[in-house]
């Protein structure tokens, strides 16, 4: 059985005692929006940390501070020995006063079935422990590590993540790992990139590209804040629409000639997301995949948990039509683009259907809309409205 809340409740030790009574074959519990945890930190989670046999635990809070770090600590110590067949863990701390530090809790436990794990506003200051993490966890199917501040993969081992097939990490870390991977992401999502570190990735650091990557999500920083720095690899780097590779001094957007590299890079995407500033209009880039059938570009605000820094313009809903239209004329491919309005309650996006017929394009309406969704099929569903709903 699934329990999830989406109103705001008192978590109190009462109402924890009162589900598990009603709800006894309890194994998912997701806690969104949480704002506050109180004073009374040991009352209000007793009744959380006797739960046993929990296969999925997924919490979303706004306001994190060294207390509630530390009772976050025990709940993690407690899954390892309470809910040995524990497969996600999800932890997104947004607004945070401390960060979690990942290498003294999480990082330090050991979960045998552990498939999912998803990590915001952590911190890494022993890169090794984490190493250590990777290698006793074998089975891991999708990382997901957001604002995690400290190298994530230093000293990993090629083979180590043998099932690794969904990832998302800043640029850094993905630099680190990928080359490792060979071939086995279908998704990846790239965080904290400038200029044109993606394309460098897919055209440079990997000569042959990523072939079985199906699904692509880029989030740039704001170019026009971009500080030209040496220290950033790839931060200079630039292919043009013949291939020639050369380095270039300014701040660079989402163009033409971006999204041709990504399409050599990563010819066989079917989802690609991009939440930046486009310099110019990329429909005709577009063109060179062959099997899009997804785009997502940057809706009206920020997502929850990106940084400011990370540029979403607003679109308003006819030029986010009109746009749509565009991009449907450009790639024969493309089934639908989705207006991304928040990177993580992917319930309210906004997506332009894309209907066609042998003359072209048929009709294109409105309707709701969910983020990407290869290799998260075992995780979630898809309704025909187009929401997505955990299995």
């Amino acid at each position: 059985m699934n329990k999830q809340y989406y109103s705001p409740l008192e978590l109190n030790n009462s109402f924890w005692r009162e589900l598990k009574n009603k709800c006894p074959e309890l194994k998912d519990i997701s806690i969104t929006g949480l704002e506050t945890v109180g004073d009374d930190l040991e009352g209000n989670y007793s009744g959380l940390f006797k739960y046993q046999g929990l296969e999925s635990f997924r919490l979303r809070g706004h306001i994190a501070n060294a207390p509630y770090m530390q009772r976050l600590d025990k709940l993690i110590d407690n899954f390892s020995t309470s809910s040995p067949f524990i497969h996600t863990l999800s932890f997104h701390l947004s607004h945070c006063d401390v960060n979690g530090t990942a290498d003294n809790g999480i990082f330090r436990k050991r979960y045998p079935h552990l498939r999912v794990l998803a990590l915001q506003n952590f911190t890494v200051e022993h890169p090794e422990v984490i190493s250590d993490f990777w290698s006793c966890h074998p089975n891991l199917e999708q990382i997901e590590l957001l604002d995690v501040d400290g190298p994530c993969f230093e000293g990993l081992s090629s083979g180590t993540l043998p099932k690794l097939s969904v990832l998302m990490a800043s640029f850094d870390d993905v630099r680190t790992v990928v080359p490792l991977l060979g071939d086995q992401l279908i998704n990846l999502t790239v965080t904290s990139s400038i200029n044109a570190q993606v394309p460098y990735l897919l055209r440079s650091v990997l000569p042959d590209g990523l072939a079985s990557l199906r699904s692509l999500g880029i989030y740039q920083l704001n170019a026009g804040k971009t500080v030209m720095e040496d220290i950033w690899e790839g931060g200079h780097w630039h292919e043009d629409e013949h291939g020639n590779v050369s380095q270039v001094s300014i701040a660079l957007r989402i163009d033409q000639t971006y999204i041709m590299s990504i399409a050599r890079g990563a010819p066989n995407l079917e989802e690609l997301e991009l939440i930046g500033e486009c310099q110019e209009s990329i429909t005709s880039a577009l063109s060179m995949f062959s099997n899009l059938k997804r785009l997502y570009i940057s809706g009206d605000r920020y997502p929850q948990g990106i940084p400011n820094q990370h540029f979403i313009p607003t679109i308003s809903r006819r030029s986010f039509l009109e746009n749509a239209l565009e991009f449907a004329h450009g790639c024969a491919t493309l089934e639908s683009i989705t207006k991304i309005t928040d990177r993580y309650y992917r319930n309210i996006h906004v997506r332009a259907k894309i209907q066609r017929n042998e003359d072209g394009i048929f009709s294109i309406y409105e309707r709701p809309g969910c983020g990407r969704m290869i290799g998260l099929e075992d995780l979630v569903s898809v309704s025909d409205d187009g929401l997505m709903q955990p299995h």
